[in-house]
């Protein structure tokens, strides 16, 4: 679970930021297209590269409506595996059970005949049904270096995140 009390950043080579915008995502980001966020200050300054900002960001979201990528989807809340039993079904034709399967494996299944198409696709039925952010650790597959260690936040709704500082 993450705590909307702690500070979590974005580094952006963007200034001067008043929002921050699914507009500006990387739509191939690890997690889809998304606005990614850390706990860790280091990775928020590298993102923000040497010219640009680090913000702080608070959350505004329920706790209730995200997806912890790192744990199966029997151990997500009830609003969020109803969600996600009903993406395996219409998205990717999954009538299978899935309680006991990983939740990342089953919103962005790595077999996918487009997998960064598959992740967009998903994200977006995710955002329609209420889910607002999803987060866990980088597999080895996403992952390219110390900079990404921790847990990224991938804010896939962003009326649920305000700038509350920029450094």
């Amino acid at each position: 679970m993450f705590d909307k009390e702690d500070i979590y950043y974005h580094g952006s080579e963007k200034k001067l930021l008043s929002r921050l915008s699914l507009s500006f995502a990387d739509k191939d980001g690890p997690f889809g297209p998304a606005i990614f966020l850390t706990k860790v200050r280091s990775i928020a300054e590298y993102h923000s590269g040497n010219k640009g900002s680090i913000y702080q960001v608070k959350l505004l979201g329920d706790s209730e409506l995200t997806i912890n990528l790192d744990e199966n989807v029997e151990k997500q809340t009830a609003k969020a595996i109803r969600v996600i039993e009903r993406l395996s079904r219409e998205i990717h034709h999954n009538d299978t059970d899935i309680s006991s399967c990983n939740a990342r494996k089953v919103i962005h299944p790595i077999n996918a005949p487009d997998y960064q198409e598959s992740k967009r696709e998903s994200n977006k039925f995710l955002k329609e049904k209420g889910i607002w952010m999803i987060y866990g650790h980088l597999s080895q597959n996403e992952n390219s270096g110390s900079k990404d260690h921790g847990v990224q936040y991938a804010v896939i709704d962003d009326q649920y995140v305000k700038i509350s500082g920029t450094e």
